[in-house]
C-alpha cells in the first residue's frame, strides 16, 4: 500500500511524495533532504517533520515555511534549513504513515502545489 509524505521546499509550494510499499524510506528521506536525517515532531497525534541534520554546518538556505511550522516547539531564535519532509504519525508497527493533507494544511496555513508525480 502506498503513502503520501509532503516535501516542503526551500522554495515553491509543499508537493506530495508517494511513498510506494517496500521503498527505502529512509533513502527517500535523505535524498530529498539532501543529507543525515533529524526528526521534529510538530503535532500533538505525531506529525513528524524530517530535516537535514547538517543544514545549518553546511549553508543551506532558510526554509520559512519549515520554520514557522516548528515554533513554539524548537527556540524561537532556530531556524530550520534547507529542503523537508513531513510524515504521518507512526503506526503500530512503528512505520511513518500519510500525512492528514487537510489537517496539516488548515494547521500551518499550506498552500500544496503539483503533486510531485511518481514515486521518487
Amino acid at each position: 500500500m502506498s503513502k503520501n509524505f509532503l516535501r516542503i521546499p526551500v522554495e515553491g509550494h509543499p508537493e506530495i511524495i508517494t511513498v510506494e510499499e517496500g521503498q527505502d524510506e529512509l533513502a527517500l528521506l535523505q535524498k530529498t533532504v539532501g543529507g543525515y536525517i533529524e526528526a521534529v515532531t510538530v503535532t500533538e497525534d505525531g506529525h513528524t517533520l524530517y530535516l537535514n541534520d547538517e543544514g545549518k554546518m553546511n549553508g543551506l538556505p532558510v526554509n520559512e515555511t519549515a520554520t514557522r511550522m516548528t515554533r513554539g516547539i524548537l527556540s524561537p531564535y532556530d531556524l530550520i534549513m534547507g529542503d523537508t519532509v513531513l510524515v504521518g504519525p507512526v503506526d503500530d508497527e512503528g512505520e511513518s504513515t500519510t500525512v492528514d493533507i487537510d489537517t496539516i494544511g488548515q494547521r500551518f496555513a499550506l498552500e500544496l502545489g503539483s503533486p510531485a508525480g511518481a514515486t521518487r
